[in-house]
């Protein structure tokens, strides 16, 4: 995949970097699209091999520190790997919801009713709000910098939550409705 953004996008950015227009292109994410409809896949025929909720936790913590130790590289490469990374985590993480009865898959399921949605408007927290509230509050100070990235990352699953699902009623449904009725009507 590195190798062709590279070669898409080679006269206007020749580097997948933190935060950049190719980081944030569809060719640069669309491997977290392939991971989750794989898994989808794998996991209704039931052929996904890790059964054990501390196995499918432990893939899940390990899978995210490799992300973390990724973003800290700064490499060429890293930018490009972490939504494979980050989309391999969440499936292992997906899966110890649905095998340990302690955890609420119920929540995961409603939010990932609405993924989408949240996927479209992460940004308006996890990026603008979040940085205005630390500049103003400056809550990084206070707290020290991993309490804050706690915070605001579960303020801003919260948060974009909630707006996703006035968007899943008011935007995404109208738009899946509108596409049924001209697919009816082709017919």
């Amino acid at each position: 995949m590195p190798i062709f953004v590279k070669l898409t996008f080679y006269e206007t950015i020749k580097v997948v970097q933190k935060n950049n227009f190719l980081y944030f292109n569809i060719v640069n994410q669309i491997t977290v699209f392939l991971i989750g409809i794989s898994f989808y896949f794998l996991n209704i025929q039931d052929r996904w091999k890790v059964r054990s909720f501390v196995a499918n936790f432990s893939f899940f913590l390990l899978f995210t520190i490799f992300c973390l130790l990724l973003w800290q590289m700064f490499k060429s490469y890293s930018f490009s790997l972490i939504p494979i990374i980050s989309g391999i985590s969440f499936t292992f993480l997906t899966k110890s919801f649905e095998i340990a009865p302690f955890l609420n898959l119920n929540l995961l399921r409603k939010i990932g009713k609405v993924s989408y949605s949240m996927y479209i408007l992460h940004f308006l927290f996890a990026q603008r709000i979040a940085q205005f509230l630390n500049d103003k509050l400056n809550i990084e100070n206070i707290f020290g910098g991993n309490a804050t990235l706690i915070i605001f990352f579960l303020a801003s699953v919260y948060f974009t939550f909630c707006i996703a699902k006035i968007s899943e009623r008011f935007v995404e449904n109208r738009f899946i409705m509108f596409g049924k009725n001209i697919i009816l009507k082709m017919k």
